[in-house]
């Protein structure tokens, strides 16, 4: 708990009221309009006016469908998809692959959509730990694995993985 403190001569002192009193105050209208409730009613009725519409998963490319039909050999394994061991405030996930023979990378994928649609690849590593960085808290992600042979060709990739992480650094 934070306490705001006040200088009073020299000493700190604790603020327990922290509410401001205003006085002499006025208010000034453009017009006479401005005084009545059609302002109020004028924005209550704008309210709705715009709709932005949600984006549409279908519309968005979609990384898991390509890669079950294009992908070379089997699919990875998620061995465990955990936190880091220090300073972890939800942007940041440890992803374990078990090994595959003849692996050169690991490639981990995260999206927003429980399908795969608008999917980014978010880290890889030459070893069958990722860490993977720039993820939102308290927000449902879906990570899918490929990696890639020697050749360079992408493997199938695993089935997704759901995980909601969640802040927990202390030191703010």
């Amino acid at each position: 708990v934070w306490l705001r403190l006040c200088r009073a001569g020299d000493q700190l002192i604790e603020m327990t009221d922290r509410s401001a009193q205003l006085s002499n105050l006025t208010a000034v209208y453009d017009d006479d309009a401005s005084m009545t409730d059609a302002p109020v009613n004028l924005q209550r009725a704008a309210a709705d006016a715009i709709q932005i519409p949600k984006a549409d998963p279908a519309a968005m490319p979609n990384p898991i469908t390509v890669l079950k039909g294009t992908g070379v050999g089997a699919a990875p394994a998620i061995a465990k998809v955990a936190p880091p061991d220090h300073g972890y405030d939800g942007t940041r996930v440890e992803v374990t692959i078990q090994p595959v023979e003849g692996a050169k990378e690991y490639r981990v994928y995260v999206a927003a959509h429980e399908n795969g649609a608008g999917a980014q690849q978010m880290a890889k590593s030459e070893k069958p730990q990722v860490l993977v960085t720039g993820l939102r808290p308290e927000f449902p992600l879906f990570l899918f694995v490929t990696c890639l042979d020697k050749d360079g060709k992408e493997s199938r990739p695993t089935e997704m993985k759901r995980v909601l992480l969640k802040d927990d650094f202390p030191m703010k």
